[in-house]
């Protein structure tokens, strides 16, 4: 489950929840974690304190003693953490935990602890729409690696946001993360901009080069929720051999055209 493409895609609603926190409870730091039998997943933290993210661990691990009976309040480090959980799925022992902190003594009004019961709520939807959001992007990224396992995953600001496994081999350099343009040179007046703006698509089929020009790429693309999946395949000819691109007959899929074409050439 790809936690990080789940989160950006929620992050506005996220600030405003904690931003709005911060404001009615009055204190210097909130955040919020998703918290399972694995590692706690950091969804949002918005103020001015700052708990170093391999200090939340120990302190999330004390929310499981004593029969999972969450304590409210303790002291870290000379600052006060207030916790309010709830529950998101019971099959999978899975919570939500706001957290805020003070370098104050502090005590939440009920105005305050009616404001946290609302944000729980909003924040069990949105954690609930990322895990339907992930599902669905497993079951995309399937059917991708199933038809093209060259495909990339771009947000508006064309940064990577998913890379298909046989890109992982020809450009290893690319990361989740980056900017696309730094790896990849577009051809064909390709403008980001307006197809993002459009949210449509067309039949055209672009091409792009890496940006030592040592590969070659045709591609399409879908618009999905606000991301652009593009697929594409490796031109291969005798200026752009198999090698460049780092890859075995084995690394395509059987029905691609390519893999027949390597195979008819042995």
């Amino acid at each position: 489950m790809n936690h990080e493409l789940q989160i950006s895609l929620f992050e506005d609603d996220i600030k405003c929840t904690l931003d709005s926190i911060l404001e009615f409870c009055e204190v210097e730091f909130a955040c919020i974690h998703s918290l399972s039998d694995d590692k706690p997943v950091l969804i949002g933290e918005e103020g001015s304190l700052k708990i170093k993210s391999k200090r939340w661990l120990p302190i999330l691990d004390s929310l499981f003693k004593d029969g999972n009976h969450f304590k409210s309040t303790f002291n870290q480090a000379g600052q006060k953490i207030y916790h309010e959980n709830f529950l998101i799925n019971q099959d999978e022992n899975r919570y939500g935990v706001i957290s805020v902190l003070s370098s104050k003594e502090f005590k939440l009004n009920s105005a305050q602890k009616k404001l946290l019961e609302t944000a729980k709520i909003s924040i069990r939807l949105l954690l609930e729409k990322m895990d339907l959001g992930a599902y669905k992007s497993s079951c995309m990224n399937s059917m991708l690696q199933l038809n093209n396992e060259f495909y990339l995953k771009i947000n508006s600001e064309l940064i990577i946001l998913e890379i298909g496994p046989n890109f992982l081999i020809s450009l290893p350099k690319m990361k989740v993360g980056d900017k696309l343009t730094d790896f990849l040179i577009f051809q064909n007046n390709f403008d980001f901009i307006e197809f993002f703006e459009n949210k449509s698509r067309n039949k055209t089929v672009y091409f792009f080069n890496s940006v030592d020009h040592s590969q070659r790429y045709k591609f399409s693309y879908v618009m999905h929720e606000g991301i652009m999946v593009i697929g594409a395949s490796p031109v291969i000819n005798t200026k752009y051999s198999l090698s460049n691109y780092q890859l075995r007959l084995d690394d395509f899929s059987k029905h691609d055209y390519i893999a027949e074409f390597m195979f008819l050439q042995q």
